[in-house]
């Protein structure tokens, strides 16, 4: 995810209510849940240095409870499905497509 989509992104959850915290690569992220205890995680499938299911299985290995939703921009979403379970929201998507995925998980914080 460019910088000017998680910046979108992020505005666009947090209007929505969310609190939102972002990384740049899965490195990054992997780094924040040292520190922080997120309630989900919105993963980009491609990623730098990782990809998003990559990233997810290390996410299991220490948190196997909090939900992701995998993005993806690409037809071909055949690791996703072989990787760790998780929602799939296809981009480009809508804030209902969004609102709609995260309501998959009904213990969400806003």
């Amino acid at each position: 995810m460019t910088s000017d989509v998680r910046g979108f992104l992020d505005e666009l959850l947090k209007s929505i209510g969310y609190n939102v915290l972002l990384a740049e690569d899965g490195y990054a992220g992997l780094a924040a849940l040292e520190r922080s205890a997120p309630d989900a995680l919105i993963v980009d499938f491609a990623m730098p240095g990782m990809s998003g299911a990559d990233f997810a299985r290390a996410v299991r290995a220490k948190r196997s409870d909090i939900p992701i939703v995998f993005s993806s921009g690409y037809f071909d979403t055949s690791a996703i499905a072989a990787g760790p379970a998780g929602t799939l929201l296809r981009k480009p998507f809508m804030i209902d497509e969004l609102e709609a995925a995260l309501a998959h998980y009904p213990g969400l914080i806003r």
